[in-house]
């Protein structure tokens, strides 16, 4: 009988010991198991300003934006990815660029277009020719004139892009004027005015 209560007790312990180790076992946030046992859903990865999001993917790689942000597409592009951002309207970008001073934003519609030029005149053998640049700047319309303190379209790397404008009027630019969707970080530049620093571009060709 006191061999039969001995055997008990070593299997109650046995028992004890494999539970208190399963209990202390670590769980990944993508592997957490429910009560009854079974694995969840792998927990989405939450992305910052500036990140990445969305697209197709794989269920454990998928990402969202913190709250508060956007995750911004680009239109007629099947299955790409996002980037988390702010969306305001052009209107009040441009209006009051300096709120969104280091924040990356999404124009849905921006309309972008040569803006004020600035012009030398080169001569050779007595021959001159003037020569005008302008930069890419973002303008509330169609049909809306740049301004000194229009928004300046640059590069990811900061190369501000630009337009060589022809004695003719004809301009030969870096991107084509017209309504793009675009995705960049609003920066200040010399003399008060702001620059996108773009980040994603897509024309918006039927639009």
């Amino acid at each position: 009988m006191q061999t039969r209560h001995q055997a008990l007790t070593l299997v109650s312990l046995v028992l004890l010991v494999l539970l208190v180790a399963c209990s202390g076992e670590e769980t990944s946030p993508n592997d957490a198991p429910t009560s009854g046992g079974l694995k969840t859903t792998p927990l989405v990865t939450i992305s910052p300003e500036g990140g990445f999001c969305g697209g197709f993917t794989t269920e454990d790689k998928q990402k969202q934006c913190a709250p508060g942000l956007f995750c911004a597409t680009p239109p007629m592009v099947s299955d790409a990815s996002g980037i988390c951002s702010l969306r305001p309207n052009v209107e009040s970008l441009l209006v009051r660029p300096e709120l969104y001073l280091g924040r990356t934003v999404t124009l849905a519609k921006a309309f972008i277009r040569p803006g004020i030029a600035t012009c030398d005149t080169v001569c050779d053998a007595g021959h001159c020719l003037e020569s005008c640049q302008a930069p890419m700047v973002v303008v509330p319309s169609v049909d809306a004139l740049p301004t000194a303190g229009s928004l300046v379209l640059r590069g990811g790397d900061g190369t501000p892009l630009g337009c060589v404008i022809e004695s003719d009027g004809s301009a030969h630019c870096d991107l084509e004027p017209a309504s793009w969707f675009l995705t960049g970080r609003v920066v200040a530049l010399d003399g008060g005015s702001h620059a996108l620093d773009l980040q994603r571009k897509s024309p918006l060709y039927f639009d």
